[in-house]
């Protein structure tokens, strides 16, 4: 683990706070014009070199460190950049320094000399008020996305000299204290995983801690403001008792926390204290915690003291704060050495240097310091208070910082000092100081770390794309594939983009998600309306300095910061220490200080939480499969919802509420209902409800919801669903998830969840989720589940799984002052993970049905009775929304006809107090489907016929209708409720002639040969001839009416039901992924049924190799152009062959060859004897020498003509 320990003297806070101190009063932020970002950046040319610094203060860099960079003459090099720091107060103003801006430098005696900040500044900052005390603690901002500041050394610009401010003439108040700032802070825990925040050494492993700190230049007895923050949960009140510097004891009271809710609250204690000037020069304030009662968290965050101070020099450097200054002040610095230099680093953007003057006066009666030893009562001279940050305590009345001055003018003597003019006008009190360094130019300065030389780049010339990917750069050729996908498909504008080359342009070179919101921001403004959405590609964590694992490099080529909560009373709470990336896609500007509470996302995010390469090609390949193959078009008409028992069926009350909204603006969506509170269990279990949810993903649902509670790995207790249970899916059509429940998603913390599972699962799980990275609650959670779907299923075409988020979000949270906070922190916790820009494929024409068996259709009647003794004619036509028929529409429709209503009872309830109460809850269900089948359309008309089976019960039956145009350009869809197909036992006539006939049936390819060796995950495709009665898939009357047995029966692969798809013809096909066969020859048969109940069978043969043997692929051909040339490295015995099997980028197989000697040439031509688009393919074998079966190791293929 990495940890840091921090005794610093030199210091850096807000730069809200930092704006208010400059010289003057304080400009109102401007709207950003046009001119504010620069049209290229400074990177765009020359030699750059990026240099590290971890401390803030005046910084040196040799003429040979300068030469050994690539430096010819250090004279002409320039410093570049800004403290990423400042980007904290996450504001979007023109105040902020863009792309990289020279710094002021100064090149002396050989060495290179400048001003930066690393990762903490630190201000004095008024606390309290005149009539209840004042305190003046310092006040820390910190970059929580990297422990060290970065700035840039070129040559290709020329160094800036910094701003003089020149000295006074004539008479001047002089000043001759102020305030020096300790800060000592240790950072050991983040155990917690909650909020940004490290803390210190345990209260409870260590109750009394002391911190001994140096005060150079006290003024003995003097005011010295004491504060020290901790993170504490005890559930009973208690105490912290501290021990000041002067040996004066407080109290500190910590208020008791439920542990449910928290894991810790922050306490900040405040006082002020006069100790004596010591011999050593050394002192102490001890925090005991030996008084906390029932504590389960304790640990000390920081301790700062803001001391009174003379102002002699001791060097090699010091900082000095004034807080009462006017035009005639003059600040006089005693010092030994007479060449210092004085610099004014109050805006550390831009800071100056101070003409000085050397002035000697006899040596003068230690000057009278006001001091306040004894306090008056109302001073906290006797106790703190316990603080949730927000609300300090006061303890002083007077607003005086203390300093002293006497009028007068310089005059010969024997005491040196350098005396400067005031920097300005600077009342503390008023919230303004000025922060004077003084320093030794001759002296050894903190140095700096090269962190090598940058390429040139220039992001600030880009044009707005409609889409950018902000990629860690391990994915980048991930992300780059991607991109190609949405521009040659979509023909999109897609921008790739690396974070680190984000941060060098906008946070000068320094890790901060405030500069990838910089970058959106200026897309954004230059072609307004065109940018739509950002993809972060990468992975996240709330120790986003990696300060844990401490391989820097390797974290910060695989995560992607996300915005944390950092107010550190709530950061502790585990349902309001949100996690977001909707603050990349806020794109407000913030006049005053920016409000997260009140921001809303005007741009599209979505994530790819990958930490690997592997999880990050699989998301790829799912996204680029689902773009480029548009889902089967009866999977758009069907829903998946699930929920928990308990709280008083509330979750499925949550669902059913969903459900009417679907049937409000969908009616054709057939809802599958995997109710916890319905199926019933086993010994705990919920396998019922499990296979029920699992067969309704592989026939294919658009949409997936649950609520309920859940932790990061499964859904419910028993549990619904779980990371193995995703691990496990297999299935085409991947659907958008939306899990309102609590941490479903926690891309942020090590381990997975159900939702990045399901993102990376490359066959099945869900192509997006929408989930919450911490606890969150049911009520709240409705509203924005509601909203998600009511976008979903009625999106208007062109809507992206993006805008469905957003829009639904700021429905959520509408923009009035009497919005919930508490709901508004609930939908902060939500995040989207996946591809933004998928598009949500929702039917935007109707179908009509207009005849049955020639007879016009009623939409209004009661019922419509079909005899089933007969074959049915239903006719129909596909209308836009004006009710004109399409024309234009050929293509395919699928007729799904569904038994009669069923009600089911709830047997399942919670266990608390009348839950007892709700079993016996009555819910409607028909979704239990008896036929299928698919129609084709001409002109936006269809005519259907076939016959159709007996239900199962008496009553009105549903028919659903889907369909889609062959280029997959258009889709419609349809419902009627109102049919009742006859319930009477019908004989039919059946012949020889009726009898399914299983056409073709091979794995992977058509080239299978009855016999080959194959992996033990193989493909089953088959091929069904039409027939009269149509091909029964899965159909509620005759069970499971398609069936796969391994080796007898060994093994039943009961999804082939399900993956069954019907054809306009009367015929089907199949198309079904099998795993884990185990080595060995293998025999599959596949059963098929029509819907008058005839079957048929067929059989296969196979050997299937999963043992991999000590063999390998090479390919001679890099790229191959015309031909690969495989070759097979093995160490087996005889003459060895084997079978080639070649897959595209989305593990499709798009070849293969069988009985291969080796070396092998593919011409780059798939089974269908076209040649392969360029790209990469991967190249497998399963060889054998005649006694032996094995896998050799694959290669990769790239194809470029």
């Amino acid at each position: 683990m990495n940890i840091r320990t921090r005794l610093k003297h030199i210091l850096v806070a807000p730069v809200a706070l930092l704006l208010a101190l400059l010289a003057g009063a304080p400009a109102a932020d401007a709207a950003f014009t046009s001119g504010y970002f620069a049209s290229n950046s400074r990177l765009s040319t020359g030699k750059w070199v990026k240099i590290k610094i971890t401390e803030s203060g005046m910084h040196q860099i040799t003429d040979d460190e300068l030469r050994a960079m690539g430096f010819s003459d250090p004279e002409r090099v320039a410093v570049c950049g800004f403290p990423a720091v400042g980007l904290s107060d996450y504001r979007l103003t023109e105040t902020t320094p863009d792309d990289v801006p020279v710094l002021p430098s100064v090149h002396h005696n050989g060495k290179l000399i400048f001003y930066g900040e690393a990762d903490v500044r630190r201000r004095v900052a008024q606390s309290g008020s005149l009539s209840s005390g004042v305190r003046y603690p310092v006040s820390l901002t910190r970059n929580h996305y990297a422990d060290f500041g970065t700035y840039f050394l070129t040559d290709a610009v020329a160094p800036v000299a910094p701003e003089v401010i020149p000295i006074m003439d004539g008479r001047y108040s002089a000043v001759s204290t102020g305030y020096g700032m300790v800060h000592i802070e240790e950072e050991l825990d983040h155990s917690h995983q909650l909020g940004p925040f490290f803390f210190g050494r345990s209260l409870l492993e260590e109750p009394s801690q002391t911190y001994s700190f140096a005060m150079p230049q006290m003024v003995s007895g003097g005011n010295v403001y004491l504060q020290f923050q901790t993170a504490c949960q005890v559930s009973q009140s208690s105490a912290i008792y501290v021990t000041a510097p002067s040996g004066r004891t407080s109290s500190v009271s910590v208020s008791n926390l439920s542990a449910d809710h928290y894991v810790y609250s922050g306490v900040r204690w405040t006082t002020v204290d006069h100790p004596m000037a010591s011999a050593d020069g050394q002192y102490s304030l001890t925090i005991s915690g030996s008084r906390l009662n029932s504590c389960s968290y304790g640990r000390v965050d920081y301790v700062t003291a803001t001391y009174q101070r003379f102002n002699t020099f001791s060097g090699p450097q010091q900082l000095v704060v004034y807080g009462n200054l006017n035009a005639l002040s003059g600040i006089e610095i005693p010092t030994e050495k007479t060449d210092i230099m004085v610099w004014d680093v109050t805006d550390p953007n831009a800071p100056r240097s101070f003409a000085t003057t050397l002035v000697t006066h006899d040596e003068p009666e230690e000057p009278e310091i006001p001091v306040n030893p004894d306090p008056e009562p109302g001073d906290g001279g006797d106790t703190g208070g316990e603080m949730n940050i927000g609300s300090l305590m006061s303890h002083r009345a007077d607003g005086d910082l203390g300093e002293v001055g006497g009028e007068g003018e310089g005059t010969e003597g024997e005491t040196p000092a350098i005396r400067i003019s005031s920097p300005g006008s600077f009342n503390l009190g008023a919230g303004t100081a000025a922060y004077v360094l003084s320093f030794d130019p001759d002296a050894e300065l903190p140095g700096v770390e090269s962190l090598g030389e940058v390429a040139n780049q220039n992001l600030h010339s880009m044009a707005t794309p409609r889409m950018v990917i902000i990629a860690a750069s391990e994915f980048m050729e991930e992300a780059e594939r991607l991109a190609a996908t949405h521009r040659e498909h979509d023909g999109m504008d897609v921008a790739v983009v690396c974070q680190d080359d984000i941060y060098n342009e906008f946070s000068s070179g320094t890790p901060h998600i405030t500069a990838l919101r910089r970058f959106v921001k200026m897309l954004y403004d230059r072609e307004p309306g065109k940018l739509k959405s950002v993809l972060l590609f990468g992975s996240a964590s709330t120790d986003n300095r990696d300060m844990i694992g401490g391989n820097r490099r390797s974290f910060r080529s695989t995560h992607i910061p996300v915005m944390l909560q950092e107010d550190l009373s709530l950061a502790g709470h585990r349902s309001k220490s949100f996690s977001t990336d909707a603050f990349v896609g806020m794109m407000q500007e913030d006049e005053e200080e920016f409000d997260i509470y009140t921001a809303h996302m005007d741009v599209n995010v979505g994530r790819i939480p990958a930490d690997n390469i592997g999880d990050a090609r699989s998301t790829v390949n799912k996204t680029v499969r689902y773009i480029t193959n548009p889902p089967a078009t009866r999977s758009l008409n069907s829903a998946l919802l699930m929920c928990d028992k308990g709280d008083a069926n509330g979750h499925m009350a949550d669902a059913l509420g969903l459900d009417s909204i679907i049937s409000e603006v969908s009616p054709s969506t057939n809802v599958y209902k995997a109710f916890n509170t319905i199926f019933p269990r086993k010994s705990n279990k919920a396998p019922e409800l499990n296979q029920y949810a699992a067969n309704a993903l592989v026939k294919g649902v658009a949409y997936w919801a649950y609520s309920g509670h859940s932790k990061p790995e499964s859904f419910a207790a028993e549990p619904l669903w779980s990371v193995d249970m995703v691990n496990k899916t297999d299935y085409e059509v991947p659907p958008v998830a939306v899990f309102a429940t609590c941490r479903a998603l926690y891309f942020d913390h090590p381990g997975g969840s159900v939702a990045e599972a399901a993102l990376f699962r490359e066959r099945g799980g869900a192509i997006a989720v929408i989930g919450a990275l911490r606890e969150v609650y049911k009520e709240k959670n409705q509203v924005l589940n509601k909203e998600i779907g009511r976008a979903f299923f009625s999106a208007a075409e062109g809507t992206t799984v993006g805008d469905v988020f957003r829009t639904a979000r700021r429905s959520s949270v509408p923009e009035d002052e009497n919005t919930s906070r508490d709901l508004i922190i609930n939908t902060l916790s939500y995040n989207l993970v996946g591809d933004p820009e998928v598009p949500v494929r929702r039917p935007q024409l109707q179908v009509k049905l207009q005849s049955v068996d020639g007879a016009d259709y009623d939409a209004e009647s009661e019922e419509v009775a079909i005899d089933n003794s007969r074959e049915v004619v239903l006719e129909g036509v596909i209308t836009d929304g004006t009710g004109a028929v399409v024309d234009n529409f050929d293509g395919d429709i699928t007729l799904s006809l569904f038994d009669a209503e069923r009600i089911a009872s709830v047997v399942n309830v919670g266990t608390g107090f009348g839950e007892d109460s709700y079993l016996g809850v009555e819910v409607p269900y028909d979704d239990e489907l008896i036929f299928e089948a698919v129609a084709e359309v001409h002109g936006g008309h269809f005519t259907f016929r076939s016959h159709l089976p007996r239900p199962q019960r008496e009553g009105a039956n549903r028919m659903t209708f889907i369909a889609s145009s062959a280029d997959h350009s258009m889709q419609a869809s349809g419902v009627v409720k109102n049919l009742n197909v006859s319930h009477e036992h019908v004989d039919v006539e059946l012949t020889d002639a009726t009898v399914p006939e299983i056409t073709e049936m091979y794995l992977d390819t058509p080239d299978f040969e009855d016999g080959d060796v194959t992996s033990g995950t193989p493909t089953l495709c088959a091929t069904v001839a039409p027939n009269i009665y149509g091909i029964a898939g899965n159909s509620a009357l005759l069970g499971k009416s398609a069936s796969l047995i391994l080796d007898g029966g060994s093994r039943s692969f009961t999804e082939v039901a399900l993956a069954l798809e019907p054809d306009a013809q009367g015929g089907a096909s199949v198309n079904v992924p099998l795993s884990d066969i185990s080595d060995g020859p293998h025999t599959l048969t596949l059963k098929v049924m029509n819907y008058a109940g005839q079957s048929a069978e067929r059989s296969l043969h196979f050997t299937a190799v999963n043992v991999a043997t000590d063999a390998a692929l090479t390919v001679d051909e890099y790229p191959a152009q015309s031909v690969a040339t495989i070759g097979l490295e093995h160490s087996m015995t005889g003459t060895v062959s084997g079978r080639v099997v070649v897959k595209d980028g989305t593990g499709s197989v798009v070849f293969t060859a069988g009985d291969v000697s080796f070396p092998y040439s593919w011409n780059l031509r798939g089974s269908d004897g076209n040649l392969v688009p360029e790209g990469p393919y991967t190249v497998e074998s399963y060889v054998t020498d005649g006694s032996h079966y094995g896998s050799a190791a694959p290669v990769e293929v790239v194809v470029r003509r």
